[in-house]
């Protein structure tokens, strides 16, 4: 990640990246540096503010994350909305994360759906509704599966068997 860094300098996914990586590989205060600066930087932009609020979450600062969600300049994407979703219910605001899984979990054409509605789930503490939903973005294709076995909205069910039998379907474990 470092070099793509250096021969991209200026790319924000890039950036992300590199912090999520970071954290999640041993070095949370140099990732979620990277990431301040995203967020900094550009504030509008919902992808980087949801990273950088799971590697807060991620840290054990859920005061800090649900702080970074709620101080964005207006709901970002779906993305965002899933990362606010999950960590209201984390944060025990559940009748505003309920209002989020409602409009995620609307009908729609949007392939990442129901992996964003799984991590609502999670975060309101329904561990049958997440792996429900888990398995249905498995079946879609859902181009965030790939990310199942680290995504930290995921860290409670864990241990369950059923979120052990996905892992092994799809090949992660």
């Amino acid at each position: 990640m470092r070099t793509a860094q250096l021969l991209d300098p200026l790319s924000t996914n890039i950036t992300i990246a590199l912090g999520w990586v970071l954290v999640a590989s041993g070095d949370p205060d140099r990732g979620l540096e990277e990431l301040e600066r995203i967020a900094t930087s550009q504030p509008a932009y919902g992808p980087g503010r949801a990273t950088l609020a799971l590697a807060l979450f991620a840290r054990g600062r859920l005061d800090d994350a649900v702080a970074t969600t709620t101080r964005a300049p207006a709901p970002l994407d779906v993305v965002w909305d899933s990362t606010l979703g999950f960590l209201l219910g984390k944060a025990g605001r559940r009748a505003e994360a309920e209002r989020i899984l409602a409009r995620l979990s609307a009908p729609g054409d949007r392939p990442e759906a129901a992996y964003l509605v799984a991590a609502v789930s999670a975060g309101l503490g329904r561990t049958d509704d997440a792996l429900a939903w888990l398995n249905k973005a498995y079946d879609e294709h859902s181009p965030w599966i790939p990310w199942l076995k680290t995504d930290v909205q995921f860290d409670a069910l864990r241990g369950d068997a059923g979120f052990k039998a996905l892992l092994q379907r799809v090949k992660l474990d």
